[in-house]
């Protein structure tokens, strides 16, 4: 059984991508765990386009890989396409495809399809269809003067507005285009990345009608204890589908600060103004482990 999400936005009537992104999936030898298929499901239905996507969940969930299954089953099925990717840096981005996305595609039924520019600056992944994905460098100017598709950004909570200023204008000429918002909860400095989850947690709550904004949260609720383990089983999707060892949870309880492994596999916000001690308190925790 999958974890339920803490929020999410309801399903809109209509056909969404999910068949599609299923089967890129399965070309890549994959199946898609039921988060994802929810996500996919509810915020990919072409007759009521959501503008924007944002999700937020634990690390090491299959996030990235969701995120690679949207932009090479928006770059098969639409010829001509147009896609952004970022993330914390262009280095990052640039690894996400190189080492990550890349090496996955050429193992697969889809290798012949694509091809992928490896130069310093230039890096880009081109469809057979005229379909292209660059890289995304998260700086003000960077997407200016493009017009995008999909824009998919990873690691939002390293990120500041400059990000949302340089790409959203960028998808403003393109019918049923995308900005896709992810990851994992931030610290204090997440000031941007913090005003995207309450917005998203608000619109949830109120369901607005025609919402622009769709959003998607796997988390403890805020005060949860992280030590207790049913906590975990009911936040982290991957460990829920059998894709992630509650050894490996366990291991990182007791050699991470209470405040990074909240953060990491709750997806807690960190409170670095007290020295990360804001989810349960610090003799509490000493106590746990002695």
């Amino acid at each position: 059984m999958s974890a339920p999400p803490l929020y999410a936005s309801s399903p809109r009537r209509g056909v969404s991508r999910l068949s599609s992104v299923t089967d890129v999936a399965s070309l890549l030898g994959l199946e898609l765990m039921a988060w994802q298929a929810l996500v996919v499901d509810r915020a990919t239905v072409a007759a009521d386009p959501f503008r924007e996507v944002i999700v937020s969940t634990p690390r090491q969930v299959g996030k990235s890989l969701l995120m690679a299954l949207l932009i090479l089953e928006r770059m098969l099925n639409q010829p001509d396409s147009f896609v952004l990717f970022g993330a914390q840096s262009r280095m990052t981005a640039r690894g996400k495809l190189l080492d990550g996305w890349w090496p996955m595609i050429a193992r697969s039924e889809l290798a012949d399809r694509f091809e992928v520019s490896r130069g310093a600056g230039f890096e880009s992944l081109r469809c057979d269809n005229g379909s292209l994905l660059r890289l995304l460098s998260t700086e003000e100017s960077s997407g200016h003067g493009e017009s995008a598709d999909l824009v998919v950004v990873d690691e939002c909570c390293s990120l500041d507005a400059r990000v949302e200023q340089a790409v959203r204008p960028a998808t403003v000429r393109r019918e049923g285009s995308q900005i896709w918002l992810c990851s994992t909860a931030g610290t204090a400095s997440s000031v941007w990345w913090r005003s995207k989850v309450d917005l998203g947690r608000q619109l949830v709550i109120d369901s607005p009608a025609g919402a622009a904004t769709a959003f998607f949260e796997w988390a403890a609720p805020d005060g949860a204890d992280v030590l207790d383990e049913s906590i975990w089983w009911a936040c982290h999707p991957a460990l829920a589908e059998g894709h992630v060892a509650i050894d490996v949870l366990r291991a990182d309880a007791a050699s991470l600060p209470v405040a990074e492994f909240a953060r990491a596999y709750c997806n807690l916000w960190s409170d670095v103004l007290d020295g990360g001690w804001g989810v349960i308190d610090e003799e509490l925790w000493k106590q746990s482990k002695s």
